[in-house]
């Protein structure tokens, strides 16, 4: 009996040590294989992930903020470290900046007003809007907190002369609005980005761009001649401008959506159209060419050579969005373009700090977004509450698809309602405004 068990445990011992020893080989040999593939794969990079080498030093001296290598330089030849403060919601409205949820497009925003208080109290809304909301005194602080950049988005009605826009049927006034903008930069010692954030025919295929719900710009003619002709007039305009840093000529041009993959492939083409224009009247100036679905993807681009004052912008609205954002334009620049870059951040509060010294730490260029807001904490200002503002807000996010809608929203009184329009227009002036100390901080 012991002698039969004794055999037994040895013949089982033997099965286990040439299993182990089965296992041991088909392990060695795979990992070898896992090392040989990985050698491989570090030593042969394919062309994306080869540094591209640094550019030839310009040599014809500049008046202007221009592109050297993967900075962007003063005249003097020193790196010029962008960083910038986005003035959203002044020219191309946005309604979230004044507490509304559900209707965020100015012409939303328009018909909304129009509804709540009728149409020549909306009209006297967007005048004081345009006057009040961005002045000489914003502009001076701005400078103060140490900030060198304003970006200034702006809709294409604005320089229409047959469009319906913030209070205006004919003439608008946006170069009006611009030509004061400058002057107050000028003073200030700050540069100018101008950005088409509402292109003609809508470029993003959501609210962002105030248009239809689909980006009819990428394969409408009409639209981008009438496109082409703006930034032509504005080239034209500011061509001698020292303040003027540069044209971002179509913001975040389609949102994620993947049912509008199908247009990325023109969004380039149309660029190259833009700054074609540009250049006919403009050669001094940096332009300025966003990533597409909704600001995190490069892949539209592949032509590095056809320009060579040009950078490249990406988008993170939030803080959550910002390291994966960062990581990914610094990647295009070292191995795809080896050109300048610049990210918008959006709604830094707490995070600015920490979001601005990674920029600089990396190189890249910055500009945080909203400047002001209404009862906000992300914003380096913020205004309200206002008295009455609730109704004008539980308006704006309720339903109004039908007149039967609109006829069971009626609860209200029309004369505190303009009130409250004019009380909200006054507040969002600098001297009501409170300052927000942690995003100044990030300057």
């Amino acid at each position: 009996m012991d002698r039969c068990c004794t055999t037994k445990k040895y013949e089982k011992n033997k099965l286990l040590q040439i299993f182990w020893k089965v296992s041991k080989h088909i392990w060695e040999t795979t990992a070898l294989a896992i090392f040989v593939a990985s050698g491989v794969a570090s030593c042969t990079k394919t062309p994306q992930e080869q540094r591209v080498p640094d550019r030839p030093e310009k040599t014809t001296p500049s008046e202007y903020i221009y592109v050297q290598g993967r900075s962007l330089m003063k005249p003097d030849k020193t790196v010029f470290m962008m960083k910038g403060v986005d003035l959203a919601g002044w020219l191309s409205p946005d309604g979230a900046l004044f507490g509304f949820t559900k209707t965020r497009a100015e012409r939303d925003l328009n018909l909304m007003f129009c509804q709540i208080a009728g149409p020549k109290r909306a009209a006297a809304f967007w005048k004081r809007h345009k006057d009040g909301f961005i002045t000489e005194e914003d502009i001076r602080y701005i400078a103060k907190c140490g900030a060198n950049t304003i970006r200034v988005p702006f809709d294409w009605r604005l320089f229409s002369s047959d469009t319906d826009f913030m209070g205006l049927a004919a003439e608008q006034d946006g170069f009006t609005r611009l030509d004061n903008l400058m002057k107050w930069c000028s003073a200030a010692g700050l540069y100018v980005i101008f950005d088409m954030k509402a292109a003609p025919g809508g470029q993003t295929g959501d609210w962002s761009d105030n248009g239809c719900g689909y980006p009819w710009l990428l394969g409408g003619k009409a639209q981008q001649t009438e496109m082409t002709k703006i930034w032509g007039e504005m080239a034209k305009r500011y061509k001698a401008e020292k303040s003027l840093l540069g044209y971002e000529i179509m913001d975040s041009p389609l949102c994620a959506d993947a049912k509008f993959n199908a247009l990325i492939s023109k969004v380039e083409p149309l660029c190259r159209k833009i700054v074609k224009a540009i250049r006919a009247a403009d050669k001094n100036h940096v332009i300025i060419l966003d990533a597409v679905r909704d600001g995190q993807d490069f892949s539209c681009y592949s032509d590095f050579e056809f320009d060579d004052n040009i950078l490249y912008t990406g988008h993170a609205d939030t803080p959550s969005a910002f390291d994966s954002a960062l990581d990914a334009i610094v990647r295009f620049r070292e191995y795809n373009t080896g050109l300048p870059a610049l990210l918008s951040g959006g709604n830094p509060g707490a995070d600015g700090s920490r979001m601005a010294k990674k920029m600089s730490e990396n190189n890249v260029g910055y500009t945080f977004t909203p400047y002001k807001s209404y009862e906000g904490d992300c914003s380096l200002l913020s205004f309200g509450p206002v008295t009455g503002w609730n109704i004008v807000t539980r308006f704006a996010d309720s339903k109004r698809t039908t007149f039967d809608d609109l006829h069971a929203l009626g609860n209200f009184n029309v004369g505190d309602v303009a009130e409250s329009l004019v009380d909200f227009s006054n507040a969002c002036r600098f001297s009501e405004c409170r300052k927000n100390k942690s995003v100044e901080a990030a300057f």
